[in-house]
């Protein structure tokens, strides 16, 4: 582990980063661009979740700048942010994409806090969530990764995008974590050095609603974490949060990690499937109660054998999957279950 850089600390119970200093740089795009992948946020909330089937009302340009103005006076009231850069890109003062991607790569390579935060607020591209700008000017997640590999690896990094489309950065980033081969677990993060969480304000198909999210899911609460993100449904919109500092394996920050190279982020994030691996299995041990938080290998042979031999009431959980986590008594603790509950 890279354990001599590290300078945050733990919520051990929640089993994530808790809270530690971060600049923080908002980049706005309301230009009037006329690229067809071009994408605007809605002013209004329909009855029905926005898709490609129901697009929105063409917005006008300036509808965005209020929740600028709401990011900005929450950032200022978090204790452990501190506000750096404010971009805006307004119509008839459109700017290449290059320049922002200079502007990010200035203040990653200049920041001294312990982490950073970059908060994205506009126009999305249709089907990616990218960045729009001027032209041909699209912002991906791999060139933001790019830059946090170059610049800020081995640092906590939260990427918040507000934009049409935005879910497929959290899609994009479980693909990209799974392909450098990192297990499911912080603390295997922590060894590579990536450090990430990436919140959207809507699904991947979505086009989220104006001053929705900033004003209903972001909070700023004077307690070991800083801002809050309250994630939940809108009437047409659902939020969500891919948090890669997370222990999966259930153990404390310095316990040795059990998270195998089988163990994707891919599974971690799809909650149903965690549900059809995931089981606290109750029983006796040496005629000691004992509880066992149980991952599943993969297959559904080995799900149907495994619910079968729970049923007989004898079963040898190590041989359908890993343990995640044991211990004696009836039920695990509190906090334990608060944590699983909270990952799986």
């Amino acid at each position: 582990m890279i354990e001599s850089r590290l300078a945050f600390s733990f919520d051990e119970s929640w089993g994530c980063l808790a809270g530690y200093d971060q600049d923080c740089m908002i980049i706005a795009s309301f230009g009037d661009l006329t690229h067809p992948s071009v994408v605007r946020r809605r002013r209004e909330c329909s009855s029905n979740c926005p898709s490609e089937s129901s697009p929105p009302s063409p917005v006008p340009p300036h509808g965005g700048l209020k929740d600028v103005e709401i990011v900005e006076t929450k950032l200022r009231s978090d204790r452990f942010r501190k506000l750096g850069p404010v971009l805006v890109d307004l119509p008839g003062k459109e700017r290449d994409k290059n320049v922002y991607l200079e502007a990010i790569e200035h203040f990653l390579t200049r920041c001294k806090a312990t982490g950073a935060t970059l908060w994205y607020v506009g126009h999305g591209e249709k089907t990616t969530g990218n960045w729009c700008f001027r032209g041909n000017g699209f912002v991906s997640f791999e060139e933001i990764f790019d830059l946090y590999k170059r610049h800020f690896f081995g640092k906590p990094l939260l990427l918040v995008l507000d934009c049409p489309y935005a879910g497929n950065w959290g899609l994009t980033s479980i693909e990209m974590m799974d392909s450098l081969g990192i297990p499911a677990c912080a603390h295997k993060a922590i060894e590579k050095g990536f450090l990430l969480k990436v919140y959207t304000s809507c699904g991947a198909n979505q086009i989220p609603v104006e001053q929705w999210f900033s004003t209903h899911c972001v909070t700023c609460e004077d307690n070991e974490g800083g801002i809050l993100f309250y994630i939940k449904d809108g009437d047409d919109q659902r939020p969500s949060y891919y948090n890669f500092t997370q222990f999966t394996c259930l153990r404390k920050a310095k316990d040795k990690c059990t998270a195998q190279s089988s163990w994707r982020w891919k599974d971690k994030f799809d909650r149903t499937l965690s549900s059809q691996r995931v089981f606290l299995v109750r029983g006796k041990d040496g005629g000691r109660p004992a509880w066992h938080y149980v991952l599943l290998h993969e297959g559904k042979d080995n799900r149907v054998e495994f619910l079968r031999r729970i049923d007989k009431g004898q079963i040898d959980v190590a041989q359908f999957g890993f343990v995640l986590l044991s211990g004696w008594g009836e039920d695990p603790p509190d906090d334990i279950k608060r944590r699983a509950q909270h990952i799986f």
